[in-house]
């Protein structure tokens, strides 16, 4: 046959459940079959010793560059998402990323921190790391309860993300404390109108009232309840810091 068979590796599909020694057999980039004895290929790696698995998917990866991408392989990653922060705008940074021949499978959310510097600012700068700290000497977008005309700002900048593409909204809570429980509920709401999910840092890390993590996780617990959005909880265990069982059984 032609194709490839990867053989007497350990073969582990979480979808299946199946964890067995094995072999796979991929044709045109598909996998065509799982079993033992299925030699013949043209082309033939010996596993023994090794997993064969699925790719990995990396939800919370900040590198989204080529360098990055090579060492996410070597563990092998083959999806990289930047989901807890995203970028803003995002059509401009797909075609950035289709232009330098990606390795791995990317993309990202549509980034809250930045939609509030914008409207709020009025700072429009492509997200990144460098303008992120240029950003923090206008503290406005950090401290401040939004508006209703810079929520409305905020909701279009958003919206336009998540009709380019965006893969759920990103929110740093934690970089933007100010933010009101109106204008995150507003966030929700519109993710959930989009069907999509939210990736939360959430806002508050210690384990002393006010601003502790037990508040944090409650508001979540609240927006997710009251919106129907699905919110994904990013670097639970740093987060929660040495709060983790109280704030474990708040999740449960």
């Amino acid at each position: 046959m032609g194709g490839l068979v990867i053989s007497g590796g350990r073969v582990v599909d979480p979808a299946s459940g199946m964890d067995a020694i094995g072999d796979v057999a991929v044709v045109d980039g598909k996998i065509a079959a799982v079993g033992t004895g299925l030699g013949g290929a043209e082309r033939q790696i010996d596993a023994t010793g090794l997993v064969v698995a699925p790719g990995f998917i990396d939800l919370h990866a900040h590198g989204q560059t080529i360098p990055a991408d090579r060492m996410q392989a070597f563990d092998g990653v083959t999806t990289s998402l930047d989901l807890e922060a995203g970028v803003l705008p995002v059509a401009s940074w797909y075609k950035r990323q289709a232009e330098k021949g990606r390795v791995l499978n990317y993309g990202a959310a549509t980034n809250w921190a930045f939609a509030r510097i914008g409207a709020m600012t009025g700072s429009n700068s492509e997200s990144s790391l460098e303008s992120f700290g240029a950003a923090m000497r206008d503290r406005r977008w950090i401290e401040n309860v939004a508006t209703d005309g810079e929520v409305a700002g905020i909701l279009e900048r958003l919206a336009n993300g998540l009709n380019e593409g965006g893969i759920g909204i990103g929110i740093l809570n934690a970089y933007a404390p100010g933010a009101g429980v109106q204008e995150l509920t507003a966030v929700c709401q519109l993710a959930a109108d989009h069907a999509v999910p939210t990736f939360t840092h959430v806002a508050y890390m210690s384990r002393i009232d006010p601003e502790s993590a037990a508040e944090a996780y409650i508001r979540l617990i609240g927006y997710a309840g009251a919106t129907g959005a699905h919110m994904h909880i990013c670097h639970f265990n740093s987060s929660s810091k040495t709060d983790i069982e109280r704030c474990v059984a708040l999740i449960a």
